[in-house]
Order: structure tokens, then C-alpha cells, then sequence
């Protein structure tokens, strides 16, 4: 619960490298036999067995273990196993973090299409991540992510379309990737989508679709939607009026700490 306390404009501006080890699970019996695959130079076998030792799944976990199996998979072109290097480079789990490195494995992953390692290649590259800075070359892999399918991806396409940052700045472009993002579950670009509609930002103003939208955030525990349904239903935007309501979003985010939405229940006299 304590993450959903953070501060609406760090919660956007922070992006978090999706390095997530994947999982492929191994029954105990099939260990041996993978083993046996993966010293005898099969790139799969040696990336199973990289990730049964990451996980634990039928050895003692061991990261550091896994991560040199998984780098023998990936020095034979596995672009799964080149994206878990990048990752695992990035946060120090099983190597030393280095940046450089992970921003390395990244790209082999991303020139084969990976969706992951193109976005966190955009972020290496938005942020002088073990590249030179380059906001240019981060939203073109921003783009090859997010036209594959990358909420996270399209999430910040939108952002720098909405912030003139690497392209021009267009907000109905801004709009259609949120809107993107938003149908897979992103809150952040639910959050913004909903913003853009209630003040009519690359899209027709429509404050109803706009609390729709906002709803669909602050359901998820998010404080800062929830003050915005607090202030929609306090005033009647997008909704109608009901006192009711309002107290009992301004109160969620009240609950989590946020100062803004205790002022507005002070003012209202609870």
C-alpha cells in the first residue's frame, strides 16, 4: 500500500526499466535432462536452466548461477535471454549493475524485436542510461515498442507527444497512444486520458468520458485520481453533484496521507 502513497507527478515521471526475469518452469525429472542439453550448447536448454536457477524452480535459487547460464543463451543470439542480461545489468541482480552493459544487451535484444528491450533501450537512451543522451533515438525505439504492442511504451510515445520531447509536440497523437496504453490496464495513461478529456487535450472535451476514465485509476488506489473524483463529484463535472461521493474518495486519498484531499473534507466540514 505504500507505493500508491506516492505523489501523483513522480508516479508519472518516474519510468521503471521493465526488467523482469521471465519464468519457464522445469519439473524436477526434466532438470537433468535440460542440463545435460545446455552444456551440450542448446540455446534454449541453457536459457531453461537459467531461469530454473533464477527462480528456484527444481535447483537451490542462485542468481548468480542462473545468470551465466542465461548468458550463454544470449551470446548465441536468444533474444529473450540478451534481454534478461540487459536487465539484469540494470538492477544488479546476479552481476554487478553496469550500465553500459545492460544498455549493450538491450540493443542485441531490440535489433531482433523485442518489445522490452526496444522500450528500455528508449529509456537508456531518454536518460543517459550507459548511452549518450538522446532523445531522438529514445522515442524511435519508443515507437517500435509501442507500435508492437508495449503499454509501457506507448504510455511514454504519448508523453513525448505531449511534451514535444524527441518529436513534435502533438496532443491528439499524445491522446491516441494513452488511449493505447490505457486499454491494456496502464493506469498512468488512464489517468492522462482522462485528464485530456476533461479539458479537451487532443481530444473532444467530454468530462463524463474523462471521470470514466479516472475512475478506472483511483479503483486501483491511486491517490491523486481519487482527489479528482473527490473534486468531479464536489462540483459536478462529469457527474452529477452528490456530497456523498465526494467524501468518500476525498477520504480514500485522505487515508493514504495525501494533505490536498484532508484540506478538501476540512473544508467540507468532515
Amino acid at each position: 500500500m505504500k507505493n500508491k502513497q506516492i505523489q501523483i507527478g513522480r508516479w508519472l515521471s518516474a519510468i521503471i526499466l521493465s526488467a523482469i526475469i521471465g519464468s519457464a518452469a522445469i519439473a524436477q525429472t526434466d532438470i537433468e535432462k535440460t542440463r545435460k542439453a545446455a552444456e551440450q550448447g542448446s540455446a534454449t536448454a541453457q536459457y531453461s536452466l537459467g531461469l530454473a536457477y533464477w527462480h528456484g524452480e527444481g535447483v537451490d535459487k542462485d542468481q548468480r548461477v542462473a545468470v551465466r547460464w542465461i548468458r550463454k543463451s544470449a551470446e548465441q543470439g536468444n533474444a529473450d535471454a540478451q534481454f534478461d542480461m540487459g536487465a539484469a545489468y540494470a538492477t544488479g541482480m546476479g552481476v554487478e549493475k553496469d550500465k553500459s552493459e545492460s544498455a549493450w544487451w538491450f540493443r542485441k535484444a531490440a535489433e531482433q524485436g523485442n518489445a522490452g528491450a526496444q522500450f528500455n533501450l528508449g529509456v537508456a537512451y531518454a536518460r543517459g542510461l550507459g548511452v549518450d543522451k538522446n532523445e531522438s533515438a529514445a522515442v524511435e525505439w519508443y515507437r517500435k515498442a509501442a507500435e508492437q504492442g508495449n503499454a509501457g511504451a506507448q504510455f511514454t510515445f504519448g508523453k513525448a507527444y505531449a511534451n514535444g520531447t524527441g518529436v513534435n509536440k502533438n496532443e491528439q497523437a499524445a491522446a491516441w497512444w494513452y488511449r493505447k496504453a490505457a486499454e491494456q490496464g496502464h493506469a498512468a495513461a488512464q489517468f492522462l486520458l482522462g485528464s485530456a478529456y476533461g479539458w479537451g487535450e487532443g481530444v473532444e472535451r467530454d468530462q463524463s468520458k474523462g471521470v470514466e476514465w479516472t475512475r478506472k485509476v483511483a479503483e486501483q488506489g491511486i491517490a491523486a485520481a481519487q482527489i479528482a473524483m473527490g473534486f468531479a463529484y464536489r462540483w459536478g463535472m462529469g457527474v452529477d453533484k452528490s456530497e456523498l461521493m465526494a467524501t468518500h474518495w476525498y477520504g480514500k486519498a485522505a487515508e493514504l496521507g495525501h494533505a490536498a484531499a484532508q484540506k478538501a473534507l476540512d473544508e467540507m466540514g468532515y
